[in-house]
């Protein structure tokens, strides 16, 4: 049996897999396994086993932080509570966009909808483990040096693109579609717009 450590990471690999399949879009058939390998990674990522005792068989392969019962439950907790304010998140984001349709716009649905996610938010603020770490001083000052790192990356990526863009030699206009290109486009769009196969 694996500990419950490997067991989480594989979980992960598999729902990033997951998101990986679904990107394909509908017109590749691999696209259809993207739900069930992502539920089988979330699953695998909840339900994990127990530390295994002393006098079990193979617990001496167990070692570090991945045999420690406490980290298990705070893990245990903090996924739970993840998945709460995950869910309330995702409800709500499709309350307010099905709430704020252009021309079938509907107040009260929106009203619900930033509710919850005025609630998601709420709801992390009472994660132990992210109470416990904001207010860490280690953390807040490798969450500065880390931020710093992000700007000054983001920036210097701008620069290259805004350099890049600059450089390069626009090309000249194209010509004009002949009578016969104009043809073959419109008669393209007339089958596409009546749904012929050939």
């Amino acid at each position: 049996m694996i500990s419950w450590g490997l067991q989480v990471i594989l979980g992960w690999s598999l729902m990033i897999a997951s998101f990986s399949l679904q990107r394909m879009g509908p017109s590749f058939e691999r696209s259809r396994f993207a739900i069930p390998l992502g539920a089988l990674g979330l699953a695998m990522m909840i339900f994990i086993p127990e530390n295994k005792q002393y006098f079990e068989g193979g617990s001496g392969i167990c070692q570090y932080h991945f045999c420690d019962s406490e980290i298990r439950e705070l893990y245990l907790e903090f996924i739970i509570d993840s998945l709460i304010w995950i869910s309330l998140a995702i409800i709500g984001l499709a309350l307010v966009l099905r709430g704020s349709l252009y021309g079938d716009s509907k107040t009260s649905v929106a009203i619900v909808g930033w509710f919850l996610i005025l609630a998601s938010w709420y709801q992390i603020t009472q994660i132990q483990l992210i109470a416990s770490l904001v207010f860490s001083p280690i953390v807040i000052f490798w969450f500065i040096f880390v931020s710093i790192g992000i700007i000054c990356a983001s920036y210097l990526y701008f620069v290259i693109i805004r350099y890049s863009e600059r450089r390069l030699i626009g090309e000249g206009q194209t010509s004009p579609l002949d009578e016969r290109e104009m043809k073959m486009v419109t008669e393209i769009i007339r089958r596409n717009l009546r749904g012929d196969r050939q």
